[in-house]
Parts: C-alpha cells; sequence; structure tokens
C-alpha cells in the first residue's frame, strides 16, 4: 500500500491522461491481503488435517471436534478472500460490493478519504446517497488508482478528494 499522499499525487498526475475502460471492472484483492489471508487460511486447514490424522491414529476421537472447528475457520477465511470483489458496471452505473449494490446515479457525493480501520490507516470511499445514508467501503483491492479515476470521470462534481 503507498501512501495516502503519494496515493492523491498518482491520481491528481494521471488526471489529464485518456482513460479507457470496459463496460463491467472487476477489482479484487491486492496480493498483500491475499498472502496474508492465505497465510491464516492454510495452516489452519493443515493442521486441522493432521489432528484427524492423529485422532484416528491414536484412537483419541474428541480430537476430530478440535479438528473440525480449525478447518471450519480456514475454509471462511478461503470463502472471504475469495468473495472480495468489487464490480463497477460503468454502463448501468452500478457499483457491486459483496451485498452492496451501490446505484451511481443516486449518490449525492462520494469522497476518497484517509480513515482508521483497526490499527492501520488506509484509503476508503465515503458514500452519501440522496436519501442521506453513508456507506463507507475500505479500498483493500487492486488497481486503487484505476477505480478511482473511473469514479472520478462517471461522478464528475460529485466526486472529491479529501486532501
Amino acid at each position: 500500500m503507498i501512501f495516502y499522499e503519494d496515493f492523491v499525487k498518482k491520481i491528481e498526475e494521471l488526471e489529464g491522461e485518456d482513460l479507457s475502460f470496459s463496460e463491467i471492472e472487476s477489482f479484487g484483492l491486492g496480493k498483500k491481503k491475499k498472502m496474508g489471508g492465505y497465510g491464516i487460511a492454510l495452516p489452519l486447514i493443515l493442521i486441522a488435517c493432521y489432528e484427524i490424522f492423529v485422532a484416528f491414529f491414536l484412537k483419541q476421537y474428541y480430537l476430530i471436534l478440535i479438528a473440525l472447528v480449525l478447518f471450519y475457520f480456514g475454509i471462511r477465511q478461503c470463502r472471504n478472500m475469495w468473495a472480495y470483489r468489487i464490480t463497477l458496471d460503468t454502463k448501468e452505473k452500478h457499483l457491486l460490493f459483496q451485498k452492496m449494490d451501490i446505484d451511481l446515479e443516486n449518490l449525492s457525493s462520494l469522497q476518497v478519504r484517509e480513515a482508521k480501520i483497526g490499527r492501520k490507516v488506509i484509503p476508503v470511499l465515503d458514500f452519501i446517497t440522496k436519501d442521506k445514508k453513508q456507506m463507507i467501503l475500505p479500498m483493500y483491492m487492486e488497481r486503487q488508482v484505476f477505480l478511482v479515476r473511473i469514479l472520478q470521470k462517471m461522478l464528475g462534481v460529485r466526486f472529491s478528494i479529501q486532501k
């Protein structure tokens, strides 16, 4: 992840260049987040498999319960990593993220700003709809600058960057 000031500077530098994008753009989880997620999920699954092996080998079947819990958390972590996807439909002007469907025509403003999530400060997209609902979307994805530039082009004056 680049620093927020560098992120804003890169967006401003690329502002004058042509921007070409397809009808539907998809943004997945960043590589560092994927590696961190796999670093948690795979050891949990491997430990669960080892626990099952030990449970059958030593005939201590209560260890299977521990293994099932570990296996569940490992699979759940993998599912969370695979499910992180932001889809931007530029033709219909919709942004889809998990169970959120944001109609970009119904937005009163969109602001890119820094926010503290957990212990880290990361860039977020702050959506405010015309009926005064606020949705904050953390930008863990790859190609962050490209997403921001597309949204900037689509929304025009309703888009702002907090510096």
